[in-house]
Parts: C-alpha cells; structure tokens; sequence
C-alpha cells in the first residue's frame, strides 16, 4: 500500500510548524485586508484565539457542527464554510502566505481557484480507487468522463468567487458524494479521496455549467506543478522576488521550509513566534538552514 500524505500535525513536520503556519498566514492576511474572519470548531478557537491570539477580524466555530465526520476528510471543514457564504469570498488556506493584496480582476471572478491541475497521474490514481470501492460518482463527473479520459481538477488553496448560488450547488454535490458513499467509505484512503470531491468535483461543476473561473496562477499540468514546488524555496527570501507562497502537501514535512517558515515569522512578527516557540519549547530541536 502507497503512504498517502498525512495529515497529522495538519501536514507539518510537528505542532510547532503547524501553529507557526496559521499565525503567519493570519498576519500576512491582516496586513493588507481588514476582513480576515476565521470559521473553525471549538478547538481551533481555543487554540488559534484564545492561546496564540491571532487577529482575526471575526470568527464562528460552526464547524463543531460536522465534527462527526471522519478526521481523515479534512476538506469537508472548507466544503462546509464556503457553504455558509452569502456575499462575494475568497477562501485563503492556513498554509499560504502573502506579500501582496490578491489582483483585483482575478477578484472579481464568479468563481476563483488557484491553479488548473491537468493530466497529472496522482489524480488518476485516486480515482481509480474511487471507481473501484464506491458505488456513487456525481453527475458532473460521470459526464465529464464520458467524453475526456483525463482527470483534471480545480487546485483549492485558494477558492471563492461572486457566485455564491453555483459554490452553494457545489457545496451540496460534494457533500452528497460523501454521504451516498458513508458506509463504504472504509474501504479508501480517505486523505486521498479529499482531492476527488473537492477539486475533481469543482473542476467538472465548472465544465458542465461553463462558468468563467479566475485563477491565481496559470501553473497547469505535471511538470509546471513540480516546477512550482522547486520554487518554493523562496519562502527563504521572501519578499524579495516573491508575492505568494502556497506550501502545500508533503512539502510541509521538508525541515527547510519548515526552518524558512520559522525564519519569516521571526523576522516579521516577533512576538507570535516567540509566543508559539515557548509553547512548544519541549517539542523539537531547533532547526538551521543547510
């Protein structure tokens, strides 16, 4: 069996990283917007409030409303907040920083994405096992397919829009993806699956209903996305020669970013880090660029 990503520590290499993470992707937020609002459960009020005390415009724990789910399908805590919109939104995840206001024209898309993620075989791959253990494929997909055998997908680091109608009917067929396929959903990685309903889902919602979508990047296909992640290490020099920075999946285990995140926080908001470091004093060595 293939290790799929994990999700402990939200993906980091410890608690400390993962902290470190949400305050600095909090912050950089809060530089340039005045509404940053927080939708979380009660733990992540306790701990993103109440410890470390970042600014949050706003917040609500209405996710303690989905806390029977399965930990493992962490992309229904997103499903479910942009399902609470009823006004134009840009959802921003706890794992991207920025150096600069988004552009405004992307903004004012019906709906927003990151980047296109086309032919890459990671999503084929998952969704073979889709096909294989559960018994309920949406429309849109299943119709997409019919006439593309390609797995393309919507990356959600960013995702949002002006038509909140269409991200609500969105919202509504993932979450039924979900739970039409709840009793088999033991026979799956469910870390993996995350990508299907979400991503695929969003990518063959806006095929189907031909809905213009503004991205963030232009990154499409395999080997830019690996491209991208090459350039990640401009976390370490950050701002210099860089706006935005998405450090998505297993990157977040790689100690060099982890040690840049660190490295910018400190830098930038002294006290968070010194804050989140005291917490977590016992947890891990510090860590040095090579």
């Amino acid at each position: 069996m293939d290790i799929w990503e994990s999700r402990l520590h939200g993906g980091w290499l410890s608690d400390r990283f993962h902290y470190m993470s949400w305050a600095f992707s909090c912050l950089q937020l809060r530089s340039f917007y005045d509404e940053v609002e927080l939708v979380t459960d009660g733990a992540g009020k306790a701990l993103l409030i109440d410890l470390l005390g970042l600014p949050y415009s706003s917040f609500s724990v209405r996710l303690d409303e989905i806390n029977d789910y399965d930990r493992d399908l962490w992309a229904l805590g997103k499903l479910y907040t942009y399902s609470l919109q009823d006004k134009p939104f840009l959802h921003v995840d706890g794992d991207i920083f920025i150096w600069r206001p988004f552009d405004g024209k992307m903004m004012s898309r019906p709906v927003i994405g990151q980047h296109l993620e086309l032919q890459h075989k990671y999503y084929h791959k998952v969704m073979k096992m889709v096909d294989d253990h559960l018994p309920y494929i949406p429309q849109p997909i299943a119709d997409y397919r019919k006439f593309s055998r390609h797995i393309n997908a919507v990356n959600a680091g960013l995702l949002g829009g002006n038509d909140v109608s269409f991200i609500r009917d969105y919202c509504r067929e993932a979450l039924s993806f979900v739970n039409l396929n709840m009793p088999y959903l033991h026979r799956i990685e469910r870390g993996p699956f995350n990508c299907i309903y979400e991503q695929v889902l969003l990518y063959c919602m806006v095929h189907e209903r031909k809905k213009e979508l503004g991205l963030f990047t232009r990154t499409i296909g395999e080997k830019r996305i690996n491209n991208e992640i090459n350039h990640l290490y401009k976390l370490r020099k950050a701002p210099e020669g860089v706006d935005y920075i998405h450090l998505f999946g297993s990157n977040k285990r790689r100690p060099m970013y982890c040690a840049a995140l660190a490295a910018q926080l400190k830098r930038t908001h002294r006290s968070y880090y010194d804050r989140i470091m005291d917490l977590t004093t016992a947890e891990i060595p510090s860590l040095q660029y090579a």
